[in-house]
């Protein structure tokens, strides 16, 4: 078929069983003698995306937060699946560099990089996460709401001050994200059931 456009997500996350098989900014496979992140202990990059500042700044961001999500503060409990916490990081942070620091690097300036063919390639910012849907506070569900209450309270201490929002902002971006989210699974092997190891992409316009 025709290739229309290409496009990276404003944010996507790995699932937790692909953590150390995927690079944690564009998701491609890795070998498996790719190392982790020697801080976090728990990311890897690809070798485009360790080539490519923007990439790097993905995960430079967000390093601290992932190390202390390793080994978390006593008394903190992260869930057991992290990917959707891990992805509330990493759109807060993409907040946070949006507006404090325009001038500066961001992380859509990684389409660029990643190319690789001359071709272009567009990516979501954060002012297209906010142009999103958001569900009105009275129609979420009372259960999904106190889930997103109590993932945006464990947000709060893995972030520095400078990338939280309030509780009520961080439950409304958690909204956004849960209902424009599109979850990607890697194909199957021959014969092997359906690969769990999925990609998370959110959001998307």
């Amino acid at each position: 078929g025709t290739e229309v456009v290409r496009a990276l997500p404003a944010a996507a996350v790995c699932n937790d069983t692909a953590l150390s098989s995927h690079c944690c900014v564009c998701l491609s496979p890795l070998p498996t003698t790719t190392p982790p992140c020697g801080k976090c202990r728990t990311s890897r990059l690809c070798g485009r995306c360790a080539a490519s500042p923007a990439a790097r700044l993905v995960h430079d961001d967000e390093c601290q937060a992932l190390a202390l999500l390793r080994s978390p503060p006593a008394g903190i409990a992260p869930p057991e699946d992290t990917r959707s916490l891990r992805l509330l990081l990493r759109l807060l942070l993409l907040r946070w560099r949006s507006a404090a620091l325009p001038e500066e690097p961001q992380y859509a300036d990684r389409a660029e990089d990643l190319a690789g063919d001359g071709t272009d390639v567009c990516v979501d910012e954060m002012e297209d996460v906010m142009d999103l849907f958001s569900p009105p506070e009275e129609e979420v569900p009372e259960q999904l709401a106190s889930n997103f209450l109590a993932m945006a309270q464990q947000a709060r201490f893995f972030l520095g001050a400078h990338a939280r929002l309030g509780l009520a902002e961080t439950s409304g971006l958690l909204g956004r994200a849960y209902c424009n989210s599109l979850t990607l699974y890697a194909p199957a092997e021959p014969g092997s059931p359906t690969s769990r190891d999925a990609a998370e992409m959110q959001p998307r316009s």
